[in-house]
C-alpha cells in the first residue's frame, strides 16, 4: 500500500476508495488490480488490491508490473506531438514517406500522413477485426517478421507492410495498432534516434517513470470462460511497442496521467484531444467526451486491462488509472465509481452481467431467482484451495455464501457457489468423512453456528462431506444416511416439533437412494421428491397459486432417470425458475437466439431485479 497525501480527509476517502474497489472486484470476479488517483498536481492515492494468483499467495502492490495495452498509443501520441514541437522539420501534416524510407511511396500508402496515423484514419488494418475493411484478409497476430526480442521499428512494420489499405488515407476511421507501429517508425525518422530512446528522453526520464519498460517478458492474467477464471500467460508484446507494448507499475502510469494533466510534457496538451472530423470520439491517441471534460484510453491484452481516465478541464485536475489482471473486467465502471467520490456524477450503476460464452460450456444448469435487493455473486470452477482463498477474499469484501455445489471431474472436486452481500460470520467445512463432519458440526453448533447448506460427493469410491454455516440459535437438526421412506418419516416427525426443512441432499449408497437434510425452527418446510421435470413444473404452478416459493432444488439420477427434490416455503416475494439449460445457449446469427442459456436467463432476471437464490448443476 502507498499513500502519497496525508490528512484526516484522505483517511476517510481512502476507506471509501478501498470499499469501492473491493466491491467492484467482487462483482466483476477480479483476482488482482491496482488503482492510482492524481489530484491537484500530485499522486493522491495509489494501492494494489487482491493477488496475482488464484491461490492468493502473491499480493498485488504498487510495484506490480501490468501491461499498458493500447494506452501505449497515448504515450506514442504524446511523443509524436513533442517531436512536432521541438523539430521544425517534423509536422503532423508530413507524409510518412518523408521520415520512413521502408514505407511504400507509391499508391495510396504513399499518401498516409502522420496525422492520419495519430487519428486512426490511415486505412491500415487492425489485427483480425474486419470492421470497415470487409474484403481485406488480416495479417492477424503473425510476428514471424519481427524476430527481435525488443522493439525493432522496421521489423514491426514488415508485419503489415504489404497489406492493402482498407480505404484511402483520411477518408474514414479504423482503429489500428499497426498504424501506431508505423508512427513509431516516423518518430525514429523525424528524431534521428530510436523510438524507445525518444520516449525515454522526453517522457520517461522527465517524469521519473523508473518502471516503464518494453513488455518483452511474460505476464500472468485471467479471462472468464464459461464464468470460470482461466489463467492465461501473455508473451512478448514489444513487437507492437508504440501501439500496445509498454508496461509499468501503477505509480508510473499515474505519473504519466499527472504529467498530461499538469502540462508537463507538451506546450499544448489539449492538442491530444482535439476533435478530428469524421471520427466518432477518437482524436490523437486518446478518446474524448463531446465537451472534452473527460478524456481516456483503455488498454486490453489477452489476460489484462488498463485504463487512463482524465478530467483535464476540472479545477482539481483529477485523473484515475486502473490496472487489472483480468481481461473480462470493466475498468471504466470502476473509474466512474471512484470519480464520483470526488464530486463527479457518473452514476454508473448498471450491474455487471454474467458474460455469455463464445464457445460451448459443459453441463446443464437449473436455478431459482427471487425478487430481492440483495447483491448476488456467482463463482464457478474453483479447486479446494482456490475456492477457500476466494471465499476468504469475498468475506473481506462483505460477501458470504450459503449455497455451494461440488462436482467431480477427472478425480478432482471443483466448486460453484452463490455469494450474498451481508454482514455476519461464515464458516465452511469440506472434504471430510462422515464422522469428521459430525464432529465439526457439533463444534460449530456449540459456538452459535448453524448449518445452511449440506453437500456430499464421492471420489474414487470414498464419500466426502461439506457444509456451509452461518450464525444462528434455536431448534436445529441434521440427519444423514436415511432411505427415502425413513427420510419422509423423519420430515413429518420434525415438522411436528416445529422444525422447518431448509436443505436436502440425495446421494447413492450402494445403488440405493439415500438422503440427508437440515432443519431449523419454523413452519412451511414442504418437501417433494422423486419428481420428473414435468412433474416439478406442474407442481410449481400449483405451489405458486397457493403462495409457496422454492427455497432449495436438487436434481439426481436414479435408475437412469433424472429426478428432482424441492423444498418450499410460504412467501410473497416474486420467483423465477429455469431447469436444464445449457450454460451458453445457441445463436442462429449475431442477433437471434435459437435457445437460451442459463447465463441469458440470469442476466434477464437480474435486469428485472431478481437475484440468484439456488443453483444446481446436473
Amino acid at each position: 500500500m502507498a499513500v502519497f497525501a496525508s490528512s484526516a480527509v484522505l483517511a476517510q476517502t481512502a476507506a471509501q476508495i478501498d470499499a469501492v474497489v473491493l466491491d467492484e472486484m467482487a462483482k466483476q470476479n477480479i483476482v488482482g488490480m491496482a488503482v492510482g488517483i492524481v489530484k491537484n498536481g500530485s499522486i493522491y492515492y495509489a494501492r494494489g488490491y487482491g493477488d496475482a494468483d488464484l491461490a492468493r499467495n502473491e499480493p498485488v502492490t504498487t510495484n506490480t508490473i501490468f501491461r499498458w495495452g493500447s494506452i501505449s498509443k497515448t504515450l506514442t501520441a504524446t511523443a509524436t506531438l513533442k517531436l512536432a514541437e521541438e523539430n521544425p522539420g517534423f509536422s503532423l501534416n508530413d507524409k510518412v514517406t518523408e521520415h520512413v524510407s521502408y514505407w511504400p511511396e507509391h499508391g495510396n500508402k504513399g499518401n498516409i500522413r502522420v496525422k492520419h496515423l495519430l487519428s486512426n484514419r490511415s486505412g491500415i488494418i487492425h489485427y483480425k477485426k474486419k470492421n470497415n475493411c470487409p474484403d481485406n484478409k488480416s495479417p492477424g497476430y503473425s510476428r514471424s517478421k519481427h524476430s527481435s526480442q525488443s522493439y525493432n521499428a522496421e521489423q514491426a512494420v514488415a508485419v503489415f507492410r504489404n497489406q492493402k489499405l482498407c480505404f484511402d488515407p483520411g477518408t474514414s476511421y479504423k482503429y489500428s495498432t499497426f498504424g501506431y507501429s508505423l508512427l513509431g517508425s516516423a518518430i525514429e525518422g523525424g528524431s534521428g534516434t530510436s523510438y524507445a530512446a525518444w520516449v525515454r528522453d522526453t517522457i520517461k526520464t522527465p517524469l521519473g517513470m523508473s518502471s516503464l519498460q518494453q513488455a518483452t517478458g511474460a505476464r500472468n492474467g485471467y479471462d472468464q470462460r464459461c464464468h470460470i477464471l482461466k489463467q492465461i500467460v501473455a508473451g512478448n508484446s514489444a513487437w507492437k511497442l508504440p501501439g500496445g507494448g509498454w508496461e509499468s507499475n501503477i505509480v508510473d502510469l499515474a505519473k504519466f496521467a499527472n504529467g498530461l494533466l499538469q502540462g508537463n510534457l507538451l506546450n499544448n496538451t489539449s492538442r491530444l484531444w482535439t476533435s478530428v472530423a469524421g471520427n466518432p470520439a477518437y482524436s490523437y491517441g486518446i478518446k474524448h467526451s463531446p465537451d472534452k471534460s473527460q478524456v481516456w484510453h483503455e488498454g486490453k491484452h489477452d489476460n489484462s486491462r488498463a485504463l487512463l481516465y482524465l478530467y483535464p478541464g476540472s479545477a482539481d485536475r483529477l485523473g484515475i488509472v486502473v490496472m487489472i489482471n483480468g481481461v473480462h473486467s470493466k475498468p471504466v465502471r470502476i473509474a466512474h465509481h471512484l470519480a464520483d467520490l470526488f464530486g463527479r456524477n457518473h452514476n454508473d450503476n448498471k450491474a455487471p452481467l454474467v458474460k455469455t460464452c463464445e464457445s460451448d460450456c459443459s453441463g446443464t444448469f437449473s436455478a431459482v431467482w427471487r425478487k430481492t435487493n440483495s447483491d448476488i455473486l456467482l463463482r464457478r470452477g474453483y479447486n479446494h484451495d482456490n475456492f477457500y482463498a476466494e471465499w476468504k477474499f469475498l468475506r473481506q469484501a462483505g460477501y458470504y455464501t450459503d449455497d455451494f455445489e461440488p462436482y467431480v471431474q477427472g478425480g478432482n472436486v471443483y466448486w460453484d457457489a452463490v455469494f450474498r452481500k451481508g454482514p455476519g460470520a461464515n464458516a465452511m467445512v469440506h472434504d471430510i468423512n462422515f464422522d469428521g463432519f459430525s464432529k465439526k458440526w457439533k463444534e460449530l453448533s456449540s459456538i452459535g453456528y448453524r448449518l445452511v447448506d449440506l453437500e456430499t460427493y464421492s471420489i474414487n469410491g470414498r464419500r466426502h462431506w461439506a457444509g456451509l454455516f452461518r450464525p444462528g440459535r434455536g431448534k436445529y437438526a441434521m440427519q444423514r444416511g436415511l432411505t427415502t421412506d425413513e427420510f419422509a418419516a423423519r420430515q413429518n416427525d420434525l415438522a411436528k416439533l416445529g422444525l422447518k426443512l431448509i436443505d436436502t441432499e440425495p446421494f447413492s449408497n450402494g445403488g440405493e437412494l439415500n438422503w440427508a437434510g437440515v432443519w431449523r425452527a419454523g413452519n412451511d418446510g414442504l418437501l417433494n421428491y422423486n419428481l420428473s421435470t414435468n412433474d416439478l413444473e406442474a407442481l410449481r404452478t400449483e405451489r405458486l397459486n397457493a403462495g409457496y416459493k422454492l427455497i432449495d432444488i436438487e436434481t439426481y439420477k436414479h435408475h437412469g432417470k433424472q429426478l428432482w427434490a424441492a423444498i418450499w416455503e410460504k412467501s410473497s416475494i416474486g420467483e423465477k425458475w429455469n431447469a436444464n439449460y445449457t450454460f451458453c445457449g445457441t445463436k442462429s446469427n449475431s442477433e437471434t437466439w435459437n435457445s437460451m442459456g442459463i447465463t441469458n436467463r440470469h442476466n434477464q432476471w437480474r435486469e428485472q431485479a431478481y437475484e440468484l437464490m439456488d443453483w444446481e448443476r446436473d
